[in-house]
């Protein structure tokens, strides 16, 4: 009867953890969408902040030490399903890639649906990909030693992900 009682134990017990490992095996916290707001875009291989050299058009934007200046604020606002990024304080500068540079250096500019828009795709729980819809989906990611941007297809390296730090936090 022992040996029952016992046998019939460690199955209830073996069918219980069986149970609990499913229900806890896809149970990782859901990666949401990026919520709209202000943000320091920081870049998560070089903990740098995006930064234009000024705050007027056509100005090109740079990796800087990441120093809480208002010029690293950015307003992300979500347009359906992908994203403007503007230049927090200033209604008609948005990042972009440059229309007419190859290598697509971002600038800011006035606003241009052929080249504003972006999918922000989570890379991680803290960091994300930024792409350029109109640039075949190519990331934004450091390039050479001088603190520039490019838009490129970098796979899902590093260098392309970027953490969005909600301003006042």
């Amino acid at each position: 009867m022992r040996k029952i009682t016992f046998l019939l134990t460690t199955l209830l017990c073996v069918w219980g953890l069986l149970g609990f490992a499913q229900k806890t095996k896809g149970a990782l916290p859901k990666i949401k969408k990026l919520a709209p707001g202000t943000y320091y875009i920081i870049n998560s291989s070089t903990s740098e902040a995006l930064t234009p050299g000024m705050g007027s058009a056509g100005q090109n934007i740079f990796l800087q030490d990441f120093t809480r200046d208002g010029l690293q604020q950015w307003k992300v606002i979500q347009k359906g399903k992908q994203y403007a990024i503007q230049l927090e304080g200033h209604s008609d500068l948005l990042l972009q890639p440059h229309p007419t540079v190859r290598d697509h250096t971002p600038i800011l500019n006035l606003p241009d649906p052929a080249f504003h828009l972006y999918s922000i795709d989570s890379a991680s729980a803290t960091t994300w990909f930024i792409r350029s819809v109109h640039q075949n989906g190519n990331a934004l990611h450091p390039w050479g030693s001088d603190k520039e941007l490019r838009f490129s297809n970098t796979g899902g390296s590093k260098q392309s992900q970027w953490e969005f730090r909600p301003v006042g936090k």
